[in-house]
């Protein structure tokens, strides 16, 4: 958590936003940084005396412009006006509605803040004072934002404010109502206050007791143009940053660094740029910031404008230590760079001999807590970019408060005890202007009620443990798996200290027991079946011993061991296997007939004997069928028939046989086997698969040599349309329809003529030619031929001409035409139309000539 302490005065609006969330809790390691949410709030004073004759307001607006062009991202600026606003046809004002400014895109809304003389629905009179309520309308409107920090800034001329009523009050009124209501707020956010000599006023900074953690301060810019600085200096002090002192246009700094803000004021200024000492160019965090003085003012003509204000700033994000260029075009009058250093708090605990600790395993003895800050990397740093540093060192021992003050890191002695409690006060540390980290128990890692303080270091127990790790499983039991000795500060534990220890034994491979017994001289292990020899997990195993010494000062010494050993089975193998005549059957078999299963059982790869056989004991496993089991003697094997009754069912099945031997070992072994039982033979389900395949494949075939009109077709002019003397360039005009279908129709049309109504064409009936799975160049199948008008048509396509004889429309032959034909068209084909009609205008005949291609995709 980062917190602000009461210091001198840095400075106000400008520069809350150019050094944001810079240092963060972080152990004896630097560790990623949480970002800092912060909430701000201005109250801007737009009364009347910020404008008349005065540069005041200009210089305010641009100083506001440049605070929230240097935010981090993720905060937000609030401007409570004590007068309405307008800023690009949207009112603000102090009661509900603040200009928000929340994004960088937002920043140059500031630039264009409006004061009129009156705006729609607000009844009260605009610019007649300085209401101190505007202070209120802002403090309770961060109260309710969620952030990580709020922060209040009074910005001002006024040296008398309106009270609630509307009153006037007098200066010493003014002091102490200010004085009232910052100091009501200040338990619960940090307030800065700035108050502007405008037109040689006397401005009194009001004075606020601060009995919080929270900041306030209070300043005065004796002229308009110290604003920008004031509010510079306030930005550092709310972002953990300072000014970076150029030699030149050259910088350099010893620390690394999380942020660098260059801020070149001027005309025209571009193309700023940062280059390191290789004189490679270092990109920007986000893009460059030009602020720019505004002149919008007010309604009353009567303000005057700083054309002198303007410049970029240039934002980057961490960089190493070391020197670095800065380069621009354009005519500078102020080159400022502000800086971030990327360093935090670091407390560790020490022992006498300088060598860190666990708190965990604190016991009797002198010890040091060290402080200091370090850079990103953890290592102790005192630049001097961190300026002047103010460490207070706080902890509880044994409930009584300690704290320890010094200007510089280093270490606090400390005496702890056996059953003393220490824990993390308030520990922290101030720098740069003014900037504080607080770091608590918990960020230093500390458990919440911190640590109790064992005894004097307990001494060192040594197990010697003497194991044997092959072990035969036929004598597991028999023999002694480790001997084990115990030593204290290097002597035997025996006799009565030896009753003070304490041994047992965690299995952490393998399935044994254990049995351990105390002697003379240290313990006994022995390892158990787990419960007969044939349970025994085999191969290798893991075992770890843990003994434990209580001292006569009830202190505890540890110390364990892991054995690793295998055990090998030298019983003799016992295998089981089943096996049946297939394992697809059908019901009706198996209730007419039954099924047989045998299960082979082996000893070392031979028969068991009859004798042997007579004591082995079978399980079986098979749910929902009926079974008998017949054990084999003189064959070392058992047969498992399955009963065909009623209740048998269709399904899939699973057999688990499981022999167990019936001599001191009570070894085990099993074997599974899946069947199923089916109404139909194996190969009927397959034959209905395969017909389903060949019908589906059959339909696919019928559909794919579906014959079908083509996807598309196309109908573009062979040249101009002619109309008598006319010759008309557009283009054909054409329909088709039934595309993908069996049938259709291709209607063909001649381009429209301004002013005549004269047109020629045809129409085709279409039918299938091509299968549907033919692509690219297809054809079509002309069942009829029609013209679209006209009683002395021609119509040629292809090679067939078309014609009117003796009134009758058709295929022409040799001496009358026919109305029975089909052909096919395409991929493509020509076609003409030659049609004479009656000349409206007057007079004889007038041709038309259609010449026209159809392609058939």
């Amino acid at each position: 958590m980062k917190r602000f302490m009461k210091t001198s005065f840095l400075s106000l609006v400008l520069a809350v936003c150019l050094i944001a969330g810079m240092i963060s809790p972080m152990q004896t390691q630097a560790a990623e940084k949480a970002k800092t949410k912060r909430a701000i709030a201005i109250v801007f004073d737009n009364s009347g005396s910020m404008y008349d004759g005065e540069k005041a307001w200009c210089r305010a607006i641009y100083a506001m412009e440049v605070f929230a062009a240097m935010m981090n991202e993720g905060d937000t600026l609030q401007i409570y006006p004590m007068w309405p606003i307008e800023v690009n046809g949207s009112y603000y004002e102090k009661d509900g509605k603040p200009l928000t400014i929340s994004s960088r895109s937002d920043v140059a809304k500031i630039r264009d803040i409006f004061t009129p003389d009156a705006i729609p629905g607000y009844s009260k009179p605009i610019n007649t004072g300085t209401p101190i309520d505007t202070i209120e309308y802002a403090a309770e409107g961060i109260e309710s934002v969620r952030a990580d920090e709020k922060w209040l800034i009074v910005l001002t001329d006024g040296t008398r404010f309106h009270d609630d009523d509307g009153s006037l009050l007098s200066e010493s009124e003014t002091k102490a109502a200010l004085e009232e209501r910052l100091g009501h707020y200040l338990p619960s956010m940090n307030i800065q206050y700035l108050g502007i000599t405008v037109g040689g006023g006397r401005i009194q900074a009001p004075s606020v007791s601060v009995n919080s953690e929270y900041v306030y301060r209070a300043d005065v810019a004796e002229k308009s143009d110290e604003v920008l600085s004031k509010l510079t200096q306030i930005c550092n002090a709310i972002f953990g940053r300072d000014t970076l002192n150029a030699s030149g246009e050259k910088v350099s700094f010893d620390v690394s660094m999380s942020k660098l803000i260059v801020f070149v004021q001027g005309q025209n200024i571009k193309n700023v740029s940062l280059k390191d000492s290789s004189g490679k160019e270092i990109p920007m965090a986000e893009a460059a910031y030009s602020p720019h003085y505004s002149e919008k003012g007010r309604t009353k003509k009567t303000f005057q404008v700083d054309d002198q204000l303007s410049g970029t700033i240039a934002t980057y994000g961490a960089l190493p230590e070391g020197e670095y260029t800065i380069s621009y075009n354009g005519n500078a009058k102020d080159v400022q760079v502000y800086y971030e250093p990327d360093v935090d708090l670091a407390v560790r605990l020490l022992n006498a001999d300088g060598e860190a600790v666990d708190p965990e395993e604190l016991c009797s003895g002198d010890y040091f807590l060290e402080y200091g800050m370090v850079d990103k990397d953890g290592n102790w740093t005192t630049s001097a970019l961190l300026g002047k540093t103010d460490y207070s060192i706080g902890y509880k021992l044994n409930g009584k408060t300690e704290t320890a003050t010094a200007t510089s890191g280093g270490r606090v002695p400390l005496t702890l005890n056996k059953d003393d409690k220490l824990e993390a006060d308030t520990i922290k540390v101030q720098y740069l202007s003014g900037y504080v980290i607080y770091k608590s128990g918990a960020d230093l890692g500390w458990p919440l009620g911190g640590f109790v303080v064992n005894a004097t270091p307990v001494g060192n127990l040594k197990m010697t443990a003497q194991a044997n790790t092959d072990i035969r499983l036929l004598t597991l039991e028999e023999s002694t798996f480790a001997d084990v000795t115990l030593n204290y500060e290097g002597e035997p534990l025996t006799g009565e200290a030896l009753q003070r220890t304490s041994l047992t034994a965690e299995v952490e491979d393998g399935n044994v027991g254990t049995e351990i017994v105390r002697t003379e001289t240290g313990y006994t292990v022995k390892l158990k079946y787990p419960g007969t020899a044939g349970e025994t997990q085999c191969g290798p195993c893991k075992i770890k011993l843990k003994a434990t010494f209580t001292t006569e000062e009830d202190q505890t010494a540890k110390d364990s061991e892991t054995i690793e050993f295998n055990i090998t089975n030298d019983i003799y193998q016992f295998d089981a296997r089943l096996s049946a005549d297939g394992t697809y059957y059908l019901l009706s078999d198996v209730k007419n007939h039954g099924k047989t299963f045998t299960l082979h059982l082996t000893k070392d790869g031979g028969s068991f004997s009859p004798e042997e056989m007579d004591a082995m004991n079978l399980l079986v496993e098979l749910e929902g069928v009926a079974y008998t089991a017949e054990k084999q003697r003189d064959t070392s094997s058992y047969l498992i028939t399955l009963q065909g009754n009623s209740e048998l069912k269709t399904g899939k099945y699973k057999l688990t046989a499981t022999a167990t031997t019936g001599d001191q070992f009570r070894l085990q072994a099993e074997d599974s086997m899946k069947f199923k039982i089916a109404l139909y033979p194996a190969w009927v389900p397959w034959l209905i698969g395969f017909l389903i395949l060949l019908a589906l494949f059959i339909l696919i075939m019928i559909y794919r040599n579906t014959k079908v009109l083509p996807y598309e077709m196309r109908v573009t002019s062979d040249g101009p349309f002619t109309l008598g003397s006319m010759r008309v360039e557009d283009d054909v005009h054409f329909k088709y329809e039934g595309r993908g279908k069996k049938t259709g129709r291709l209607t063909i049309q001649s381009p429209e003529v301004v002013g005549r109504n004269e047109s020629c064409g045809l129409v085709l009936q279409l039918r299938a030619n091509c299968p549907r799975k033919m692509k690219g160049e297809m054809t079509a199948e002309v069942i009829s031929v029609r013209p679209l008008a006209g009683d002395n048509v021609k119509i040629d396509i292809g090679d067939r001409e078309f014609k009117v004889l003796h009134g009758k429309f058709g295929l022409a032959g040799d001496s009358e035409v026919s109305d029975q034909y089909a052909f096919s068209i395409g991929p493509r084909c020509d076609v003409s139309v030659n049609d004479r009609v009656p000349n409206p205008r007057g007079g004889g005949m007038i041709t038309m000539i259609l010449n026209a291609i159809i392609e058939c995709r």
